[in-house]
């Protein structure tokens, strides 16, 4: 044994002995220590024992049940005394083995005294029998290096449990084990455990790598013989081809291989096909748009990708399936390729790429081989790419006769880097083949263009781009760079290095591989060449060589951008201003942006439209952008598809569009008309001061819409709308990123004389004044009034959420001093006037339902005053930059009050906000259904800065003031002085309502309704504070009052009433008007979230399935109100989290099962998944797992949501496990269940193989890490649950283990179900003898299990078979005389509470129940329904799809007489159970 393995070993002895002092204590003196050094075996424990104390004087006799479980754990342990390690760093303790059983005399010193401490080190023993067992078994094999680590790891965690175990009897905390399985339940032992196991399945692992890489040499060395072979007689028969051939050979190859680029072609493909790993491109297998192209259902097929994504791989990905493809039996299509390269002349002219292609198709095609040597005869045929294309392509193809010929298939790679003349040729020749009328699909030429996005700039000819297009992504990149980064990190040398280590050198190799792997992947972020280049650069470094290039990639990398930025500097057709100012917002913003800001903010200061922006980012800029669409649909698609045009989905449907290509004539091609209108350029008018009066009392005016908000004339006020208007919604949300993240690094350092490595580049953006320039875009943005339109008000959410941070970043002394009073004008305009400060308060945008700014807004502007403070200190600067602004002096003066008063700086933001929350036009107003009390919260924010309160925290919702007293709110309501109206009264009081000042609330509500009696808003807030208030009469007619009063262009918030009436009525007692508000409400608006609830709920109570029915197909076609949900009503209870499933569920298995329901679910789910909300991200998938299985009977569907809700459960906080704990143990029963049934059809198909199902049923099973196969040599841990019964089901009846094994799998459970028999809690009997009756069938215990049944489904003597009210039934050999005839007893619920599952009928209304063996809790069916289930024909008739029909089936009813009393003491007066009956069942369980 090399010295390394020795040190290892030393290490984990000694962690042991650390930890088993840590946890016995200070009663492991030294002197005990020497005194247990010696002991060898069971009988020095027992003698030592019985000679230090009087007590122990009689041990073995006293106690004959431990001592026999400790005889039987020890045993193994001396046997293996003789090869245990004695470390002399340890050499206090003596050998390994004599340490564990120095620690056992220790542990049962320590029980001495302690009640129940005897028996529960007896348990502890039998429970450690398993890995003194494996001791044991090492003794019978020769002892190698690998076996002596697995020993001292044993000795180790027992010596360490036998320490837990002699802490928790000295902390009295052991009693919780008592009769219960101790290993597992315990945190601290199941961890133990757990690192064994995954030391054992490491060292299984390296043994099985070395044979197997011994393996695999043999089988290269075979394979390499056979690949000589082959090239020769390869070599034999190409020589004879070119003897038969020379001379058509000469003059092909002289026409057409002229130059080196056939070489290089094919150079290339070879290298790329070497490097090609195993499932590189599957991605691509699954894209619709590749697989219709793959059955030539389209002639062109485009894949776009970045630089370094990988397009060459995919090419040669692509031309590798179709060369398999060519080669089935029949096929006799060519396949050509290209591969273009920038830094090669010859690989990027047009004539020689389709003279290449030539070549290759005839070496495939005889018949074209002939037609081209004849063309080739005359070398005026083929003396422009033109040319070639035309007499040697399209001569052959769609010459006479063609429809006899063959068809090909042409890749051409990095047609991007080819000359601008090339690339226009090749795409000229393109768009005149898909045009011609007698192109044809199933034969003639297909093709496939790789490249770079900048193609689309070079494409004139739109058609062809939208309706086969792909995009290489970085997500589905991913996998692909994974596989290539693991395969390099095999050739690594210091990798290699470290795996010749013995033992733990390939451990630590693996371990050093992942995080490099982990690193580099990162890096790459789906850039195959950023991966290249950095393994490259790995290769022959040492350790602390790698981990430094891993900080700092080498410069190579940025070569690659360099390039990329130099070719787009030196593009005239990019306006370069633009492109700078661009890329400066990209590098420093922060966070991604959408391309509707990028081209708002790149449109300023002039205000002029970015026409072209669109386009250049799709095209000219796709190296250095990438789009991230919304919903995933491309906007172009869309637009295309909304004017008329072929969808992009319908891939047979789009061949028209193919066919017609450019004759095709869309609205672009009309022409343009300049011969009407005025070519005067529109002037500017004049600009409304920014200086108004901001005390001014008309602040209020704005929200009753009576005055513009504007401070611009009304020709300047859609001034953001027109400089937007050529975008639509879609693009204007479309977020950009780069493409890469090494890219914003990249502009960032080369953005600074300071750190620049390379060339200067122009448009790099400068670093000096970004804070700055940054600073006043925001500003500029808020000066567009964007946050008062609806549709963009999102626009004004970077400006909104990182204005401050920007501003912090900017030194007023260090920027140009315009600059700076730019900067203070903004923030005037933002803070001092009443537009800006309503611009400013509007901004605040939802996201979706779910998301918004609120959040941020808050924590920047009210929780603290630090910006605040900031801004004041710019305004404070006004005379300092005075001379470089045009404000007046009143403007000068307010700014210099407001940078020392805080109140001053806030007012006019607190006047703007109060108009916001009591300010409204009219009860016909949509505005009302806003109640404003975010703004009343700002205020009541902004009032405590004021007063210099600490800041307030940010309130988890904005509609509640419960933690504010109603004073509080009334002054805040009274702050601006606006004036006391009908408006002021009723939203003070819906505040007052919402934070549960009730009594308050109606004093404001009856001052609101004497000013105007049919005020809707306070009849229903009347009715709201009734109804919570219990007085539930009142509030419906308070709420019918309020219905009555709604304008009629307010109907539709009658939605939202009408429910409050159902909830009150169901109080009352009155079910009609509940059923009838229900309806009414969902008539009124079917959109509304509390209508279409109330409405499937009371549907469901009432019967009417069909109804649900018809009213989701109504929701599923129903879009919602809100701008901010892109989804129908249907889906968004499900996104929502709504509760419906029962009503659903029902009405579904009542009415067929409509398959639009599992659509519906599907898209919620794809919008749930997208999101970042916890709660819903983990509830969704179980309801969805539920619904799909129990009514739908999708077990696959159902058992993969179920696996991803216990994925992302397993990754929550303690509070959200805690929350979903009951779903959780749901989840794991249902799919332990379809696990074992699959597994069972499994082995039954081939009992050789071992079932993949079953190996997940054993991962639901048990508590530790486990191995799969046969050959596993940890330690399994089994739960206490319905999976790991399961498992014993499946090793016992389907593997044929042992019993001490398979009986494992049931010992925890059924001891801790007999414990709730008798012990002290009377309120859990029912259910312990429930489960206790299923657990026992599942152990094969029939006799004991129906004793329980009997007892349950007894019903005062009646439903018995016979008359067996005596004892005789129970065998008297059964007794244990020791306990006598002494019954517990028991408190059993009525038996009527067992019913049918499917009819739901009792036991008295049906002739027999049936009892499912094997699912888990109490699945009973009557007669019929059993039958139905029997029946696959008829069982879509049953309301649940649960259960399976191939599981056993107990009759519980009637209860047999013979079952009567074998548990069962008396059924006089209550129930008794036999002690010596639940006593003998213990034992045996615990044998």
């Amino acid at each position: 044994m090399n010295q390394n393995h020795e040190d290892e070993l030393k290490d984990i002895w000694q962690d042991a002995v650390l930890e088993y002092r840590r946890e016995a204590g200070s009663a492991v003196s030294p002197t005990l220590i020497r005194q247990l050094a010696n002991i060898k075996s069971v009988e020095d424990v027992a003698a030592h024992l019985e000679a230090s104390d009087a007590s122990f004087a009689s041990f073995r006799q006293t106690h004959q049940r431990l001592w026999t479980a400790l005889k039987t754990f020890a045993a193994p342990i001396k046997a293996i005394s003789k090869i245990a390690v004695t470390p002399t760093s340890v050499v206090d303790f003596g050998a390994a083995s004599s340490a564990v059983l120095g620690a056992v005399v220790h542990l049962l010193n320590a029980c001495e005294g302690v009640s129940n401490a005897y028996d529960w080190v007896e348990q502890l023993f039998r429970e450690l029998q398993d890995f003194s067992e494996r001791l044991g078994q090492y003794t019978a094999v020769q002892i190698d290096a690998v076996l002596r680590r697995k020993v001292v790891a044993i000795l180790a965690v027992i010596l360490k449990v036998i320490g837990r175990s002699q802490r928790l009897i000295h902390e009295g905390r052991f009693r919780q084990y008592l009769r219960v399985t101790f290993l597992g339940k315990d945190a601290a032992t199941k961890k133990l455990v757990d690192d064994l196991n995954r030391l054992l399945g490491s060292e299984q692992r390296y043994v099985l790598g070395v044979t197997f890489a011994s393996a695999q040499r043999t089988e290269e060395v075979a394979k390499s013989t056979h690949a000589t072979v082959k090239m020769v007689l390869d070599a034999i028969e190409d020589d004879r081809d070119k003897k038969t051939q020379a001379g058509d050979e000469s003059r092909l190859r002289n026409t057409l291989c002229g130059t080196s680029a056939q070489g290089d072609v094919e150079e290339i493909f070879v290298r790329n096909e070497r490097s090609l790993l195993k499932g590189t491109g599957s991605w691509l297998e699954n894209e619709p748009f590749f697989n219709a192209w793959m059955r030539r259902e389209a002639i062109i097929l485009w894949i776009f990708g970045g630089p370094g994504s990988g397009k060459t791989f995919l090419s040669t990905r692509i031309t590798q399936l179709l060369k398999e493809k060519s080669l089935v039996a029949g096929n006799t299509d060519a396949v050509a390729y290209f591969f273009v390269k920038e830094n090669s002349e010859t690989l990027r002219d047009a004539n020689i790429i389709l003279k290449t292609l030539a070549w290759q198709i005839a070496s495939q095609d005889m018949a074209f081989r002939r037609h081209a040597v004849a063309v080739c005869r005359e070398r005026s045929l083929t003396i422009t790419a033109e040319q070639t294309w035309e007499n040697l392509f399209l001569g052959y193809y769609y010459g006479p006769g063609s429809q006899e010929q063959s068809a090909v298939t042409i890749v051409i790679d990095g047609l991007d880097e080819a000359t601008a003349e090339t690339r226009q040729t090749i795409l000229a020749l393109m768009r005149d083949l898909v045009s011609s009328q007698e192109t044809t699909f199933t034969k003639g030429i297909q093709l496939a263009i790789v490249g770079r996005g900048s193609l689309r700039s070079d494409m004139d000819f739109r058609k062809l781009e939208k309706n086969y297009f792909i995009e290489v992504s970085r997500a589905k990149n991913r996998a692909d760079i994974d596989k290539y980064i693991k395969k390099r990190l095999e050739e690594l040398e210091i990798l290699r290095e470290m795996r010749k280590m013995k033992s733990s050198g390939v451990a630590k190799a693996n371990k050093e591989g992942r995080k490099i792997m982990k690193k580099v992947s990162e890096g790459a972020d789906g850039v195959f060449l950023w991966a290249k280049l950095l393994l490259d650069s790995l290769m022959k470094k040492d350790l602390p060589q790698v981990e430094a290039i891993l900080a700092n990639p080498p410069s190579t990398l940025d070569k690659m951008i360099w390039s990329v930025f130099d070719r787009l500097a030196k593009d005239e057709e990019l306006d370069q201003q633009v492109l700078q100012k661009m890329l400066m917002f990209m590098t420093h913003a922060r966070r991604p942006l959408l391309f509707g800001e990028l081209d708002l903010v790149t449109s300023l200061p002039s205000r002029k439209p970015n026409y072209l922006l669109w386009k250049h980012t799709r095209g000219k800029l796709s190296s250095v952008f990438e789009l991230k669409f919304p919903n995933d649909t491309d906007p172009d698609d869309q637009e295309e598809s909304e004017s008329g045009a072929t969808g992009t989905e319908d891939v047979d449907k789009s061949r028209d569009s193919y066919i017609g290509g450019a004759e095709s004539q869309t609205d672009d091609d009309q022409g343009f008309d300049f011969s009407s209108g005025s070519d005067d350029e529109t002037s500017e008018t004049d600009i409304h001061s920014d200086d108004d009066d901001i005390f001014s009392d008309t602040a209020h005016l704005v929200r009753a819409g009576t005055l513009n908000p504007s401070s611009k004339g009304e020709d300047d006020a859609e001034d953001a709308e027109d400089l937007l208007s050529h975008l639509s919604q879609a693009k204007l949300m479309t977020r950009v990123a780069f493409c890469h993240t090494r890219v914003r690094d990249f502009l960032v350092r080369e953005g600074s004389a300071k750190t620049r490595r390379g060339g200067p580049l122009t448009i790099v953006p400068g670093a000096d004044h970004v804070q700055a320039d940054i600073t006043v875009a925001c500003l500029d943005i808020f000066q567009l009034e964007v946050s008062l339109k609806d549709n963009q008000r999102f626009l004004c959410d970077y400006p909104l959420c990182h204005l401050p941070y920007h501003l912090e970043g900017v030194d007023p002394m260090a920027i140009p001093p315009e600059q700076a009073a730019r900067i203070i004008r903004g923030l005037y305009w933002l803070f001092g006037t009443r537009i800006g400060t309503t611009c400013l308060i509007r901004s605040v945008t939802n996201y979706d339902e779910f998301h918004g700014s609120r959040s941020e807004f808050w924590k920047l502007w009210v929780a603290t005053d630090r910006y605040l403070n900031l801004v004041q200190s710019w305004l404070g600067r006004i005379e300092q930059f005075r001379g470089h602004s045009s404000r007046d002096d009143e403007a000068v003066a307010w700014m210099l009050t407001a940078s020392k008063s805080l109140e001053e700086l806030l007012r006019p933001a607190i006047l703007t906000a109060s108009s916001e929350w009591l300010c409204q036009p009219g009860f016909d107003s949509d505005t009302y259904f806003d109640k404003g009390e975010f703004a009343a919260w700002l205020i009541n924010g902004w009032l405590t800065l004021i007063e210099g309160v600490t800041p307030l925290p940010e309130p988890m919702h904005y509609v509640h003031f419960d933690n504010v007293t109603p004073e509080r709110v009334e002054y805040t309501a009274s702050y601006a002085g606006l004036e006391q109206d009908v408006h002021w009264h009723t939203l003070l009081a819906w505040s007052l309502m919402m934070g549960y000042h009730y009594e308050a609330a109606v004093s404001h509500y009856r001052s609101a309704i004497k000013l105007s009696p049919e005020n809707w808003v306070a009849l229903e807030g009347l009715a709201r504070c009734a109804g919570e208030q219990g007085q539930h009469a009142d509030a419906i007619v308070w709420q019918e009052k309020a219905i009555d009063a709604l304008p009629s262009s307010q109907h539709w918030i009658s939605g939202y009433l009408w429910p409050r009436i159902t909830e009150w009525a169901t109080q009352v007692g009155r079910g009609d008007l509940a059923f009838s508000s229900a309806e009414k409400g969902f008539r009124a608006d079917p959109t509304c979230i509390l209508a279409a609830t109330t409405y499937l709920s009371q549907l469901k109570n009432h019967g009417r399935s069909a109804e649900i029915i018809r009213t989701l197909e109504m929701l599923a076609s129903t879009p919602v109100r809100a701008s901010v949900v892109a989804y129908n009503s249907m889906v968004r209870l499900f996104v929502r989290g709504e509760d419906i499933f029962e009503p659903i569920s029902w009405a579904c298995a009542k009415e067929g099962r409509p398959r639009f329901v599992l659509d519906q679910l599907d898209k919620a789910s794809t919008i749930v998944d997208s999101g970042d909300r916890d709660w819903i991200k983990v509830w969704l998938p179980y309801m969805a797992g539920c619904f799909k299985y129990s009514v739908y009977g999708l077990e696959g569907e159902g058992a993969l949501l179920l696996e991803t809700f216990l994925q992302r459960l397993s990754q929550k906080n303690e509070n959200l496990q805690g929350q979903f704990a009951k779903q959780r143990k749901d989840a794991r029963n249902i799919l332990a269940q379809l696990y074992f049934d699959a597994a069972i059809e499994e082995w039954e198909a081939d009992r050789s193989a071992r079932t993949a199902n079953a190996d997940k049923l054993k991962q639901l099973a048990v508590e530790v890490s486990t191995g799969f196969g046969e050959d596993f040599e940890g330690f399994d841990l089994f739960r206490s649950d319905y999976p790991a019964m399961l498992w014993g089901r499946w090793l016992r009846d389907y593997k044929g283990v042992d019993e001490v094994k398979w009986r494992k799998c049931f010992r925890a459970r059924l001891l801790e179900e007999m414990n709730t028999i008798d012990d002290d809690d009377p309120t859990n009997d029912t259910v312990g003898l429930t489960s206790l009756a299923v657990s026992l069938f599942h152990a094969g215990d029939k006799v004991n299990a129906a004793a329980i049944m009997a007892i349950l489904f007894r019903l005062a003597g009646e439903g018995m078979e016979g008359n067996s009210n005596s004892r005789e039934a129970q065998d008297p050999d059964s007794e244990d005389t020791s306990l006598g005839l002494r019954e517990l007893k028991l408190e059993i619920k009525h038996a009527t509470a067992y019913q049918c599952c499917n009819c739901a009928k009792n036991t008295t209304e049906v002739a027999e129940l049936h009892v499912c063996e094997v699912c888990s809790g109490f699945v009973c069916w009557c007669e019929e329904c059993l039958a139905l289930l029997k029946e696959p024909r008829k069982r879509p008739q049953m309301t649940r799809q649960v259960c399976n029909p191939r599981h056993s089936f107990y009759r519980a009813w009637p209860v047999p007489a013979d079952a009567m009393h074998v548990a069962a003491g008396s059924f006089e007066n209550g129930v008794t159970v036999r002690e010596a009956w639940l006593e003998k069942l213990r034992k045996y369980w615990w044998a």
